[in-house]
């Protein structure tokens, strides 16, 4: 930039004295800053690190959880076909206990109307 003159002073010559007077400062100030700047950069990182192993322990909880799930509806699976397989042989049971006492009771009305 070129020098600009304002009341007989340039930009330089500010800054000079900006230097002089607060020199000291302004360092101090840029140190505290960089390490402020520093700082945030690791907790970033570590925020950052802690997301990602969150994101992680959720992807092998949510695993886990699927897994068990599907456990349990292959338990209740198994548990609903045996008590289908039970109620069938159960029915198929009654159906020829019904059966044959339908046959006794048509031969005992069979032979009543014949007159034995």
């Amino acid at each position: 930039m070129a020098n600009n003159n304002e009341g007989g002073m340039n930009i330089n010559d500010i800054g000079m004295i900006r230097n002089i007077l607060m020199g000291e400062q302004i360092s101090d100030f840029e140190k505290r800053f960089n390490a402020l700047q520093d700082q945030m950069k690791d907790l970033e990182k570590q925020l950052n690190d802690k997301v990602n192993d969150l994101g992680d322990a959720n992807k092998i909880a949510h695993s886990e959880f699927e897994k068990s799930v599907d456990q349990r509806f292959e338990a209740i699976e198994k548990q609903i076909i045996s008590s289908i397989e039970k109620l069938d042989k159960r029915l198929d049971k009654v159906s020829k206990d019904d059966k044959m006492r339908l046959g006794k009771m048509l031969d005992r009305v069979s032979k009543q109307l014949m007159g034995e």
